[in-house]
């Protein structure tokens, strides 16, 4: 094999080389261009936002949930590009123990929450909230009725035989939300970089809001305090 052959094979092996590469080259990059969000939410006292207990239908006396760190959703919004949210996989609210669980169910816009009734005996779920307004009727044990959730905010939800009950159906036009956790922390993973509104619901406080920008490092550390 003359000099020319040689060259000719060394210029085919480097291509073969880069070609082989380009795709972990390409996997490398995304995930570099991916960040975790975490930090600690400092709520105001929950000890004053307690609910009293109510009477149900029949008389009987009926303690309301009391708020807890977890009802709070964290979310992402970007602010520098448009994305898609697919429809949360079959997401549960249930009725046990005469309460709604979770009290606050974060989906996105457009998909069905399965509302399913663990109790011994008949509720009647419904919304009146403008825009998402349902009535499923009244529903005996362990009947499971799909409601589709077709616009963005708030949804809240009530038990037409039991008064005391209550729910907040949060629905997203983003994918990027968790729930608060026990101890109060939170953490985002896959995040892309961009420019993000930072948000936190919660039923018992004001909605927190925070522009964010993510890149430049693995991991963001942001922690959520009202002022």
């Amino acid at each position: 094999m003359n000099a020319s052959h040689v060259s000719v094979w060394n210029r085919l092996g480097k291509c073969l080389l880069l070609v082989l590469c380009l795709p972990l080259m390409a996997a490398q990059s995304s995930l570099a261009d991916k960040c975790t969000v975490r930090g600690q939410v400092q709520y105001p006292s929950l000890k004053s936002r307690l609910f009293k207990g109510m009477k149900n239908y029949d008389g009987h006396h009926m303690q309301a949930q009391k708020p807890k760190k977890s009802d709070g959703i964290v979310m992402l919004i970007p602010l520098d590009r448009k994305v898609s949210a697919p429809p949360t996989p079959k997401p549960i609210l249930t009725q046990r123990g005469m309460n709604f669980l979770p009290r606050v169910l974060p989906v996105t816009v457009g998909s069905t929450v399965y509302i399913l009734n663990e109790d011994n005996e008949y509720h009647n779920v419904f919304s009146r909230t403008p825009g998402a307004t349902f009535n499923i009727g009244r529903r005996p044990p362990g009947h499971l009725h799909p409601q589709k959730i077709k616009r963005a905010g708030v949804v809240r939800v009530f038990c037409d035989i039991h008064e005391h009950m209550a729910a907040y159906i949060l629905s997203l036009n983003t994918p990027y939300f968790i729930r608060v956790k026990a101890d109060a922390t939170y953490e985002l993973k896959n995040i892309p970089a961009g420019r993000y509104r930072m948000e936190l619901f919660h039923p018992n406080f004001p909605r927190y809001k925070k522009e964010i920008t993510v890149g430049g490092a693995s991991t963001l550390q942001h922690d959520i305090k009202w002022r």
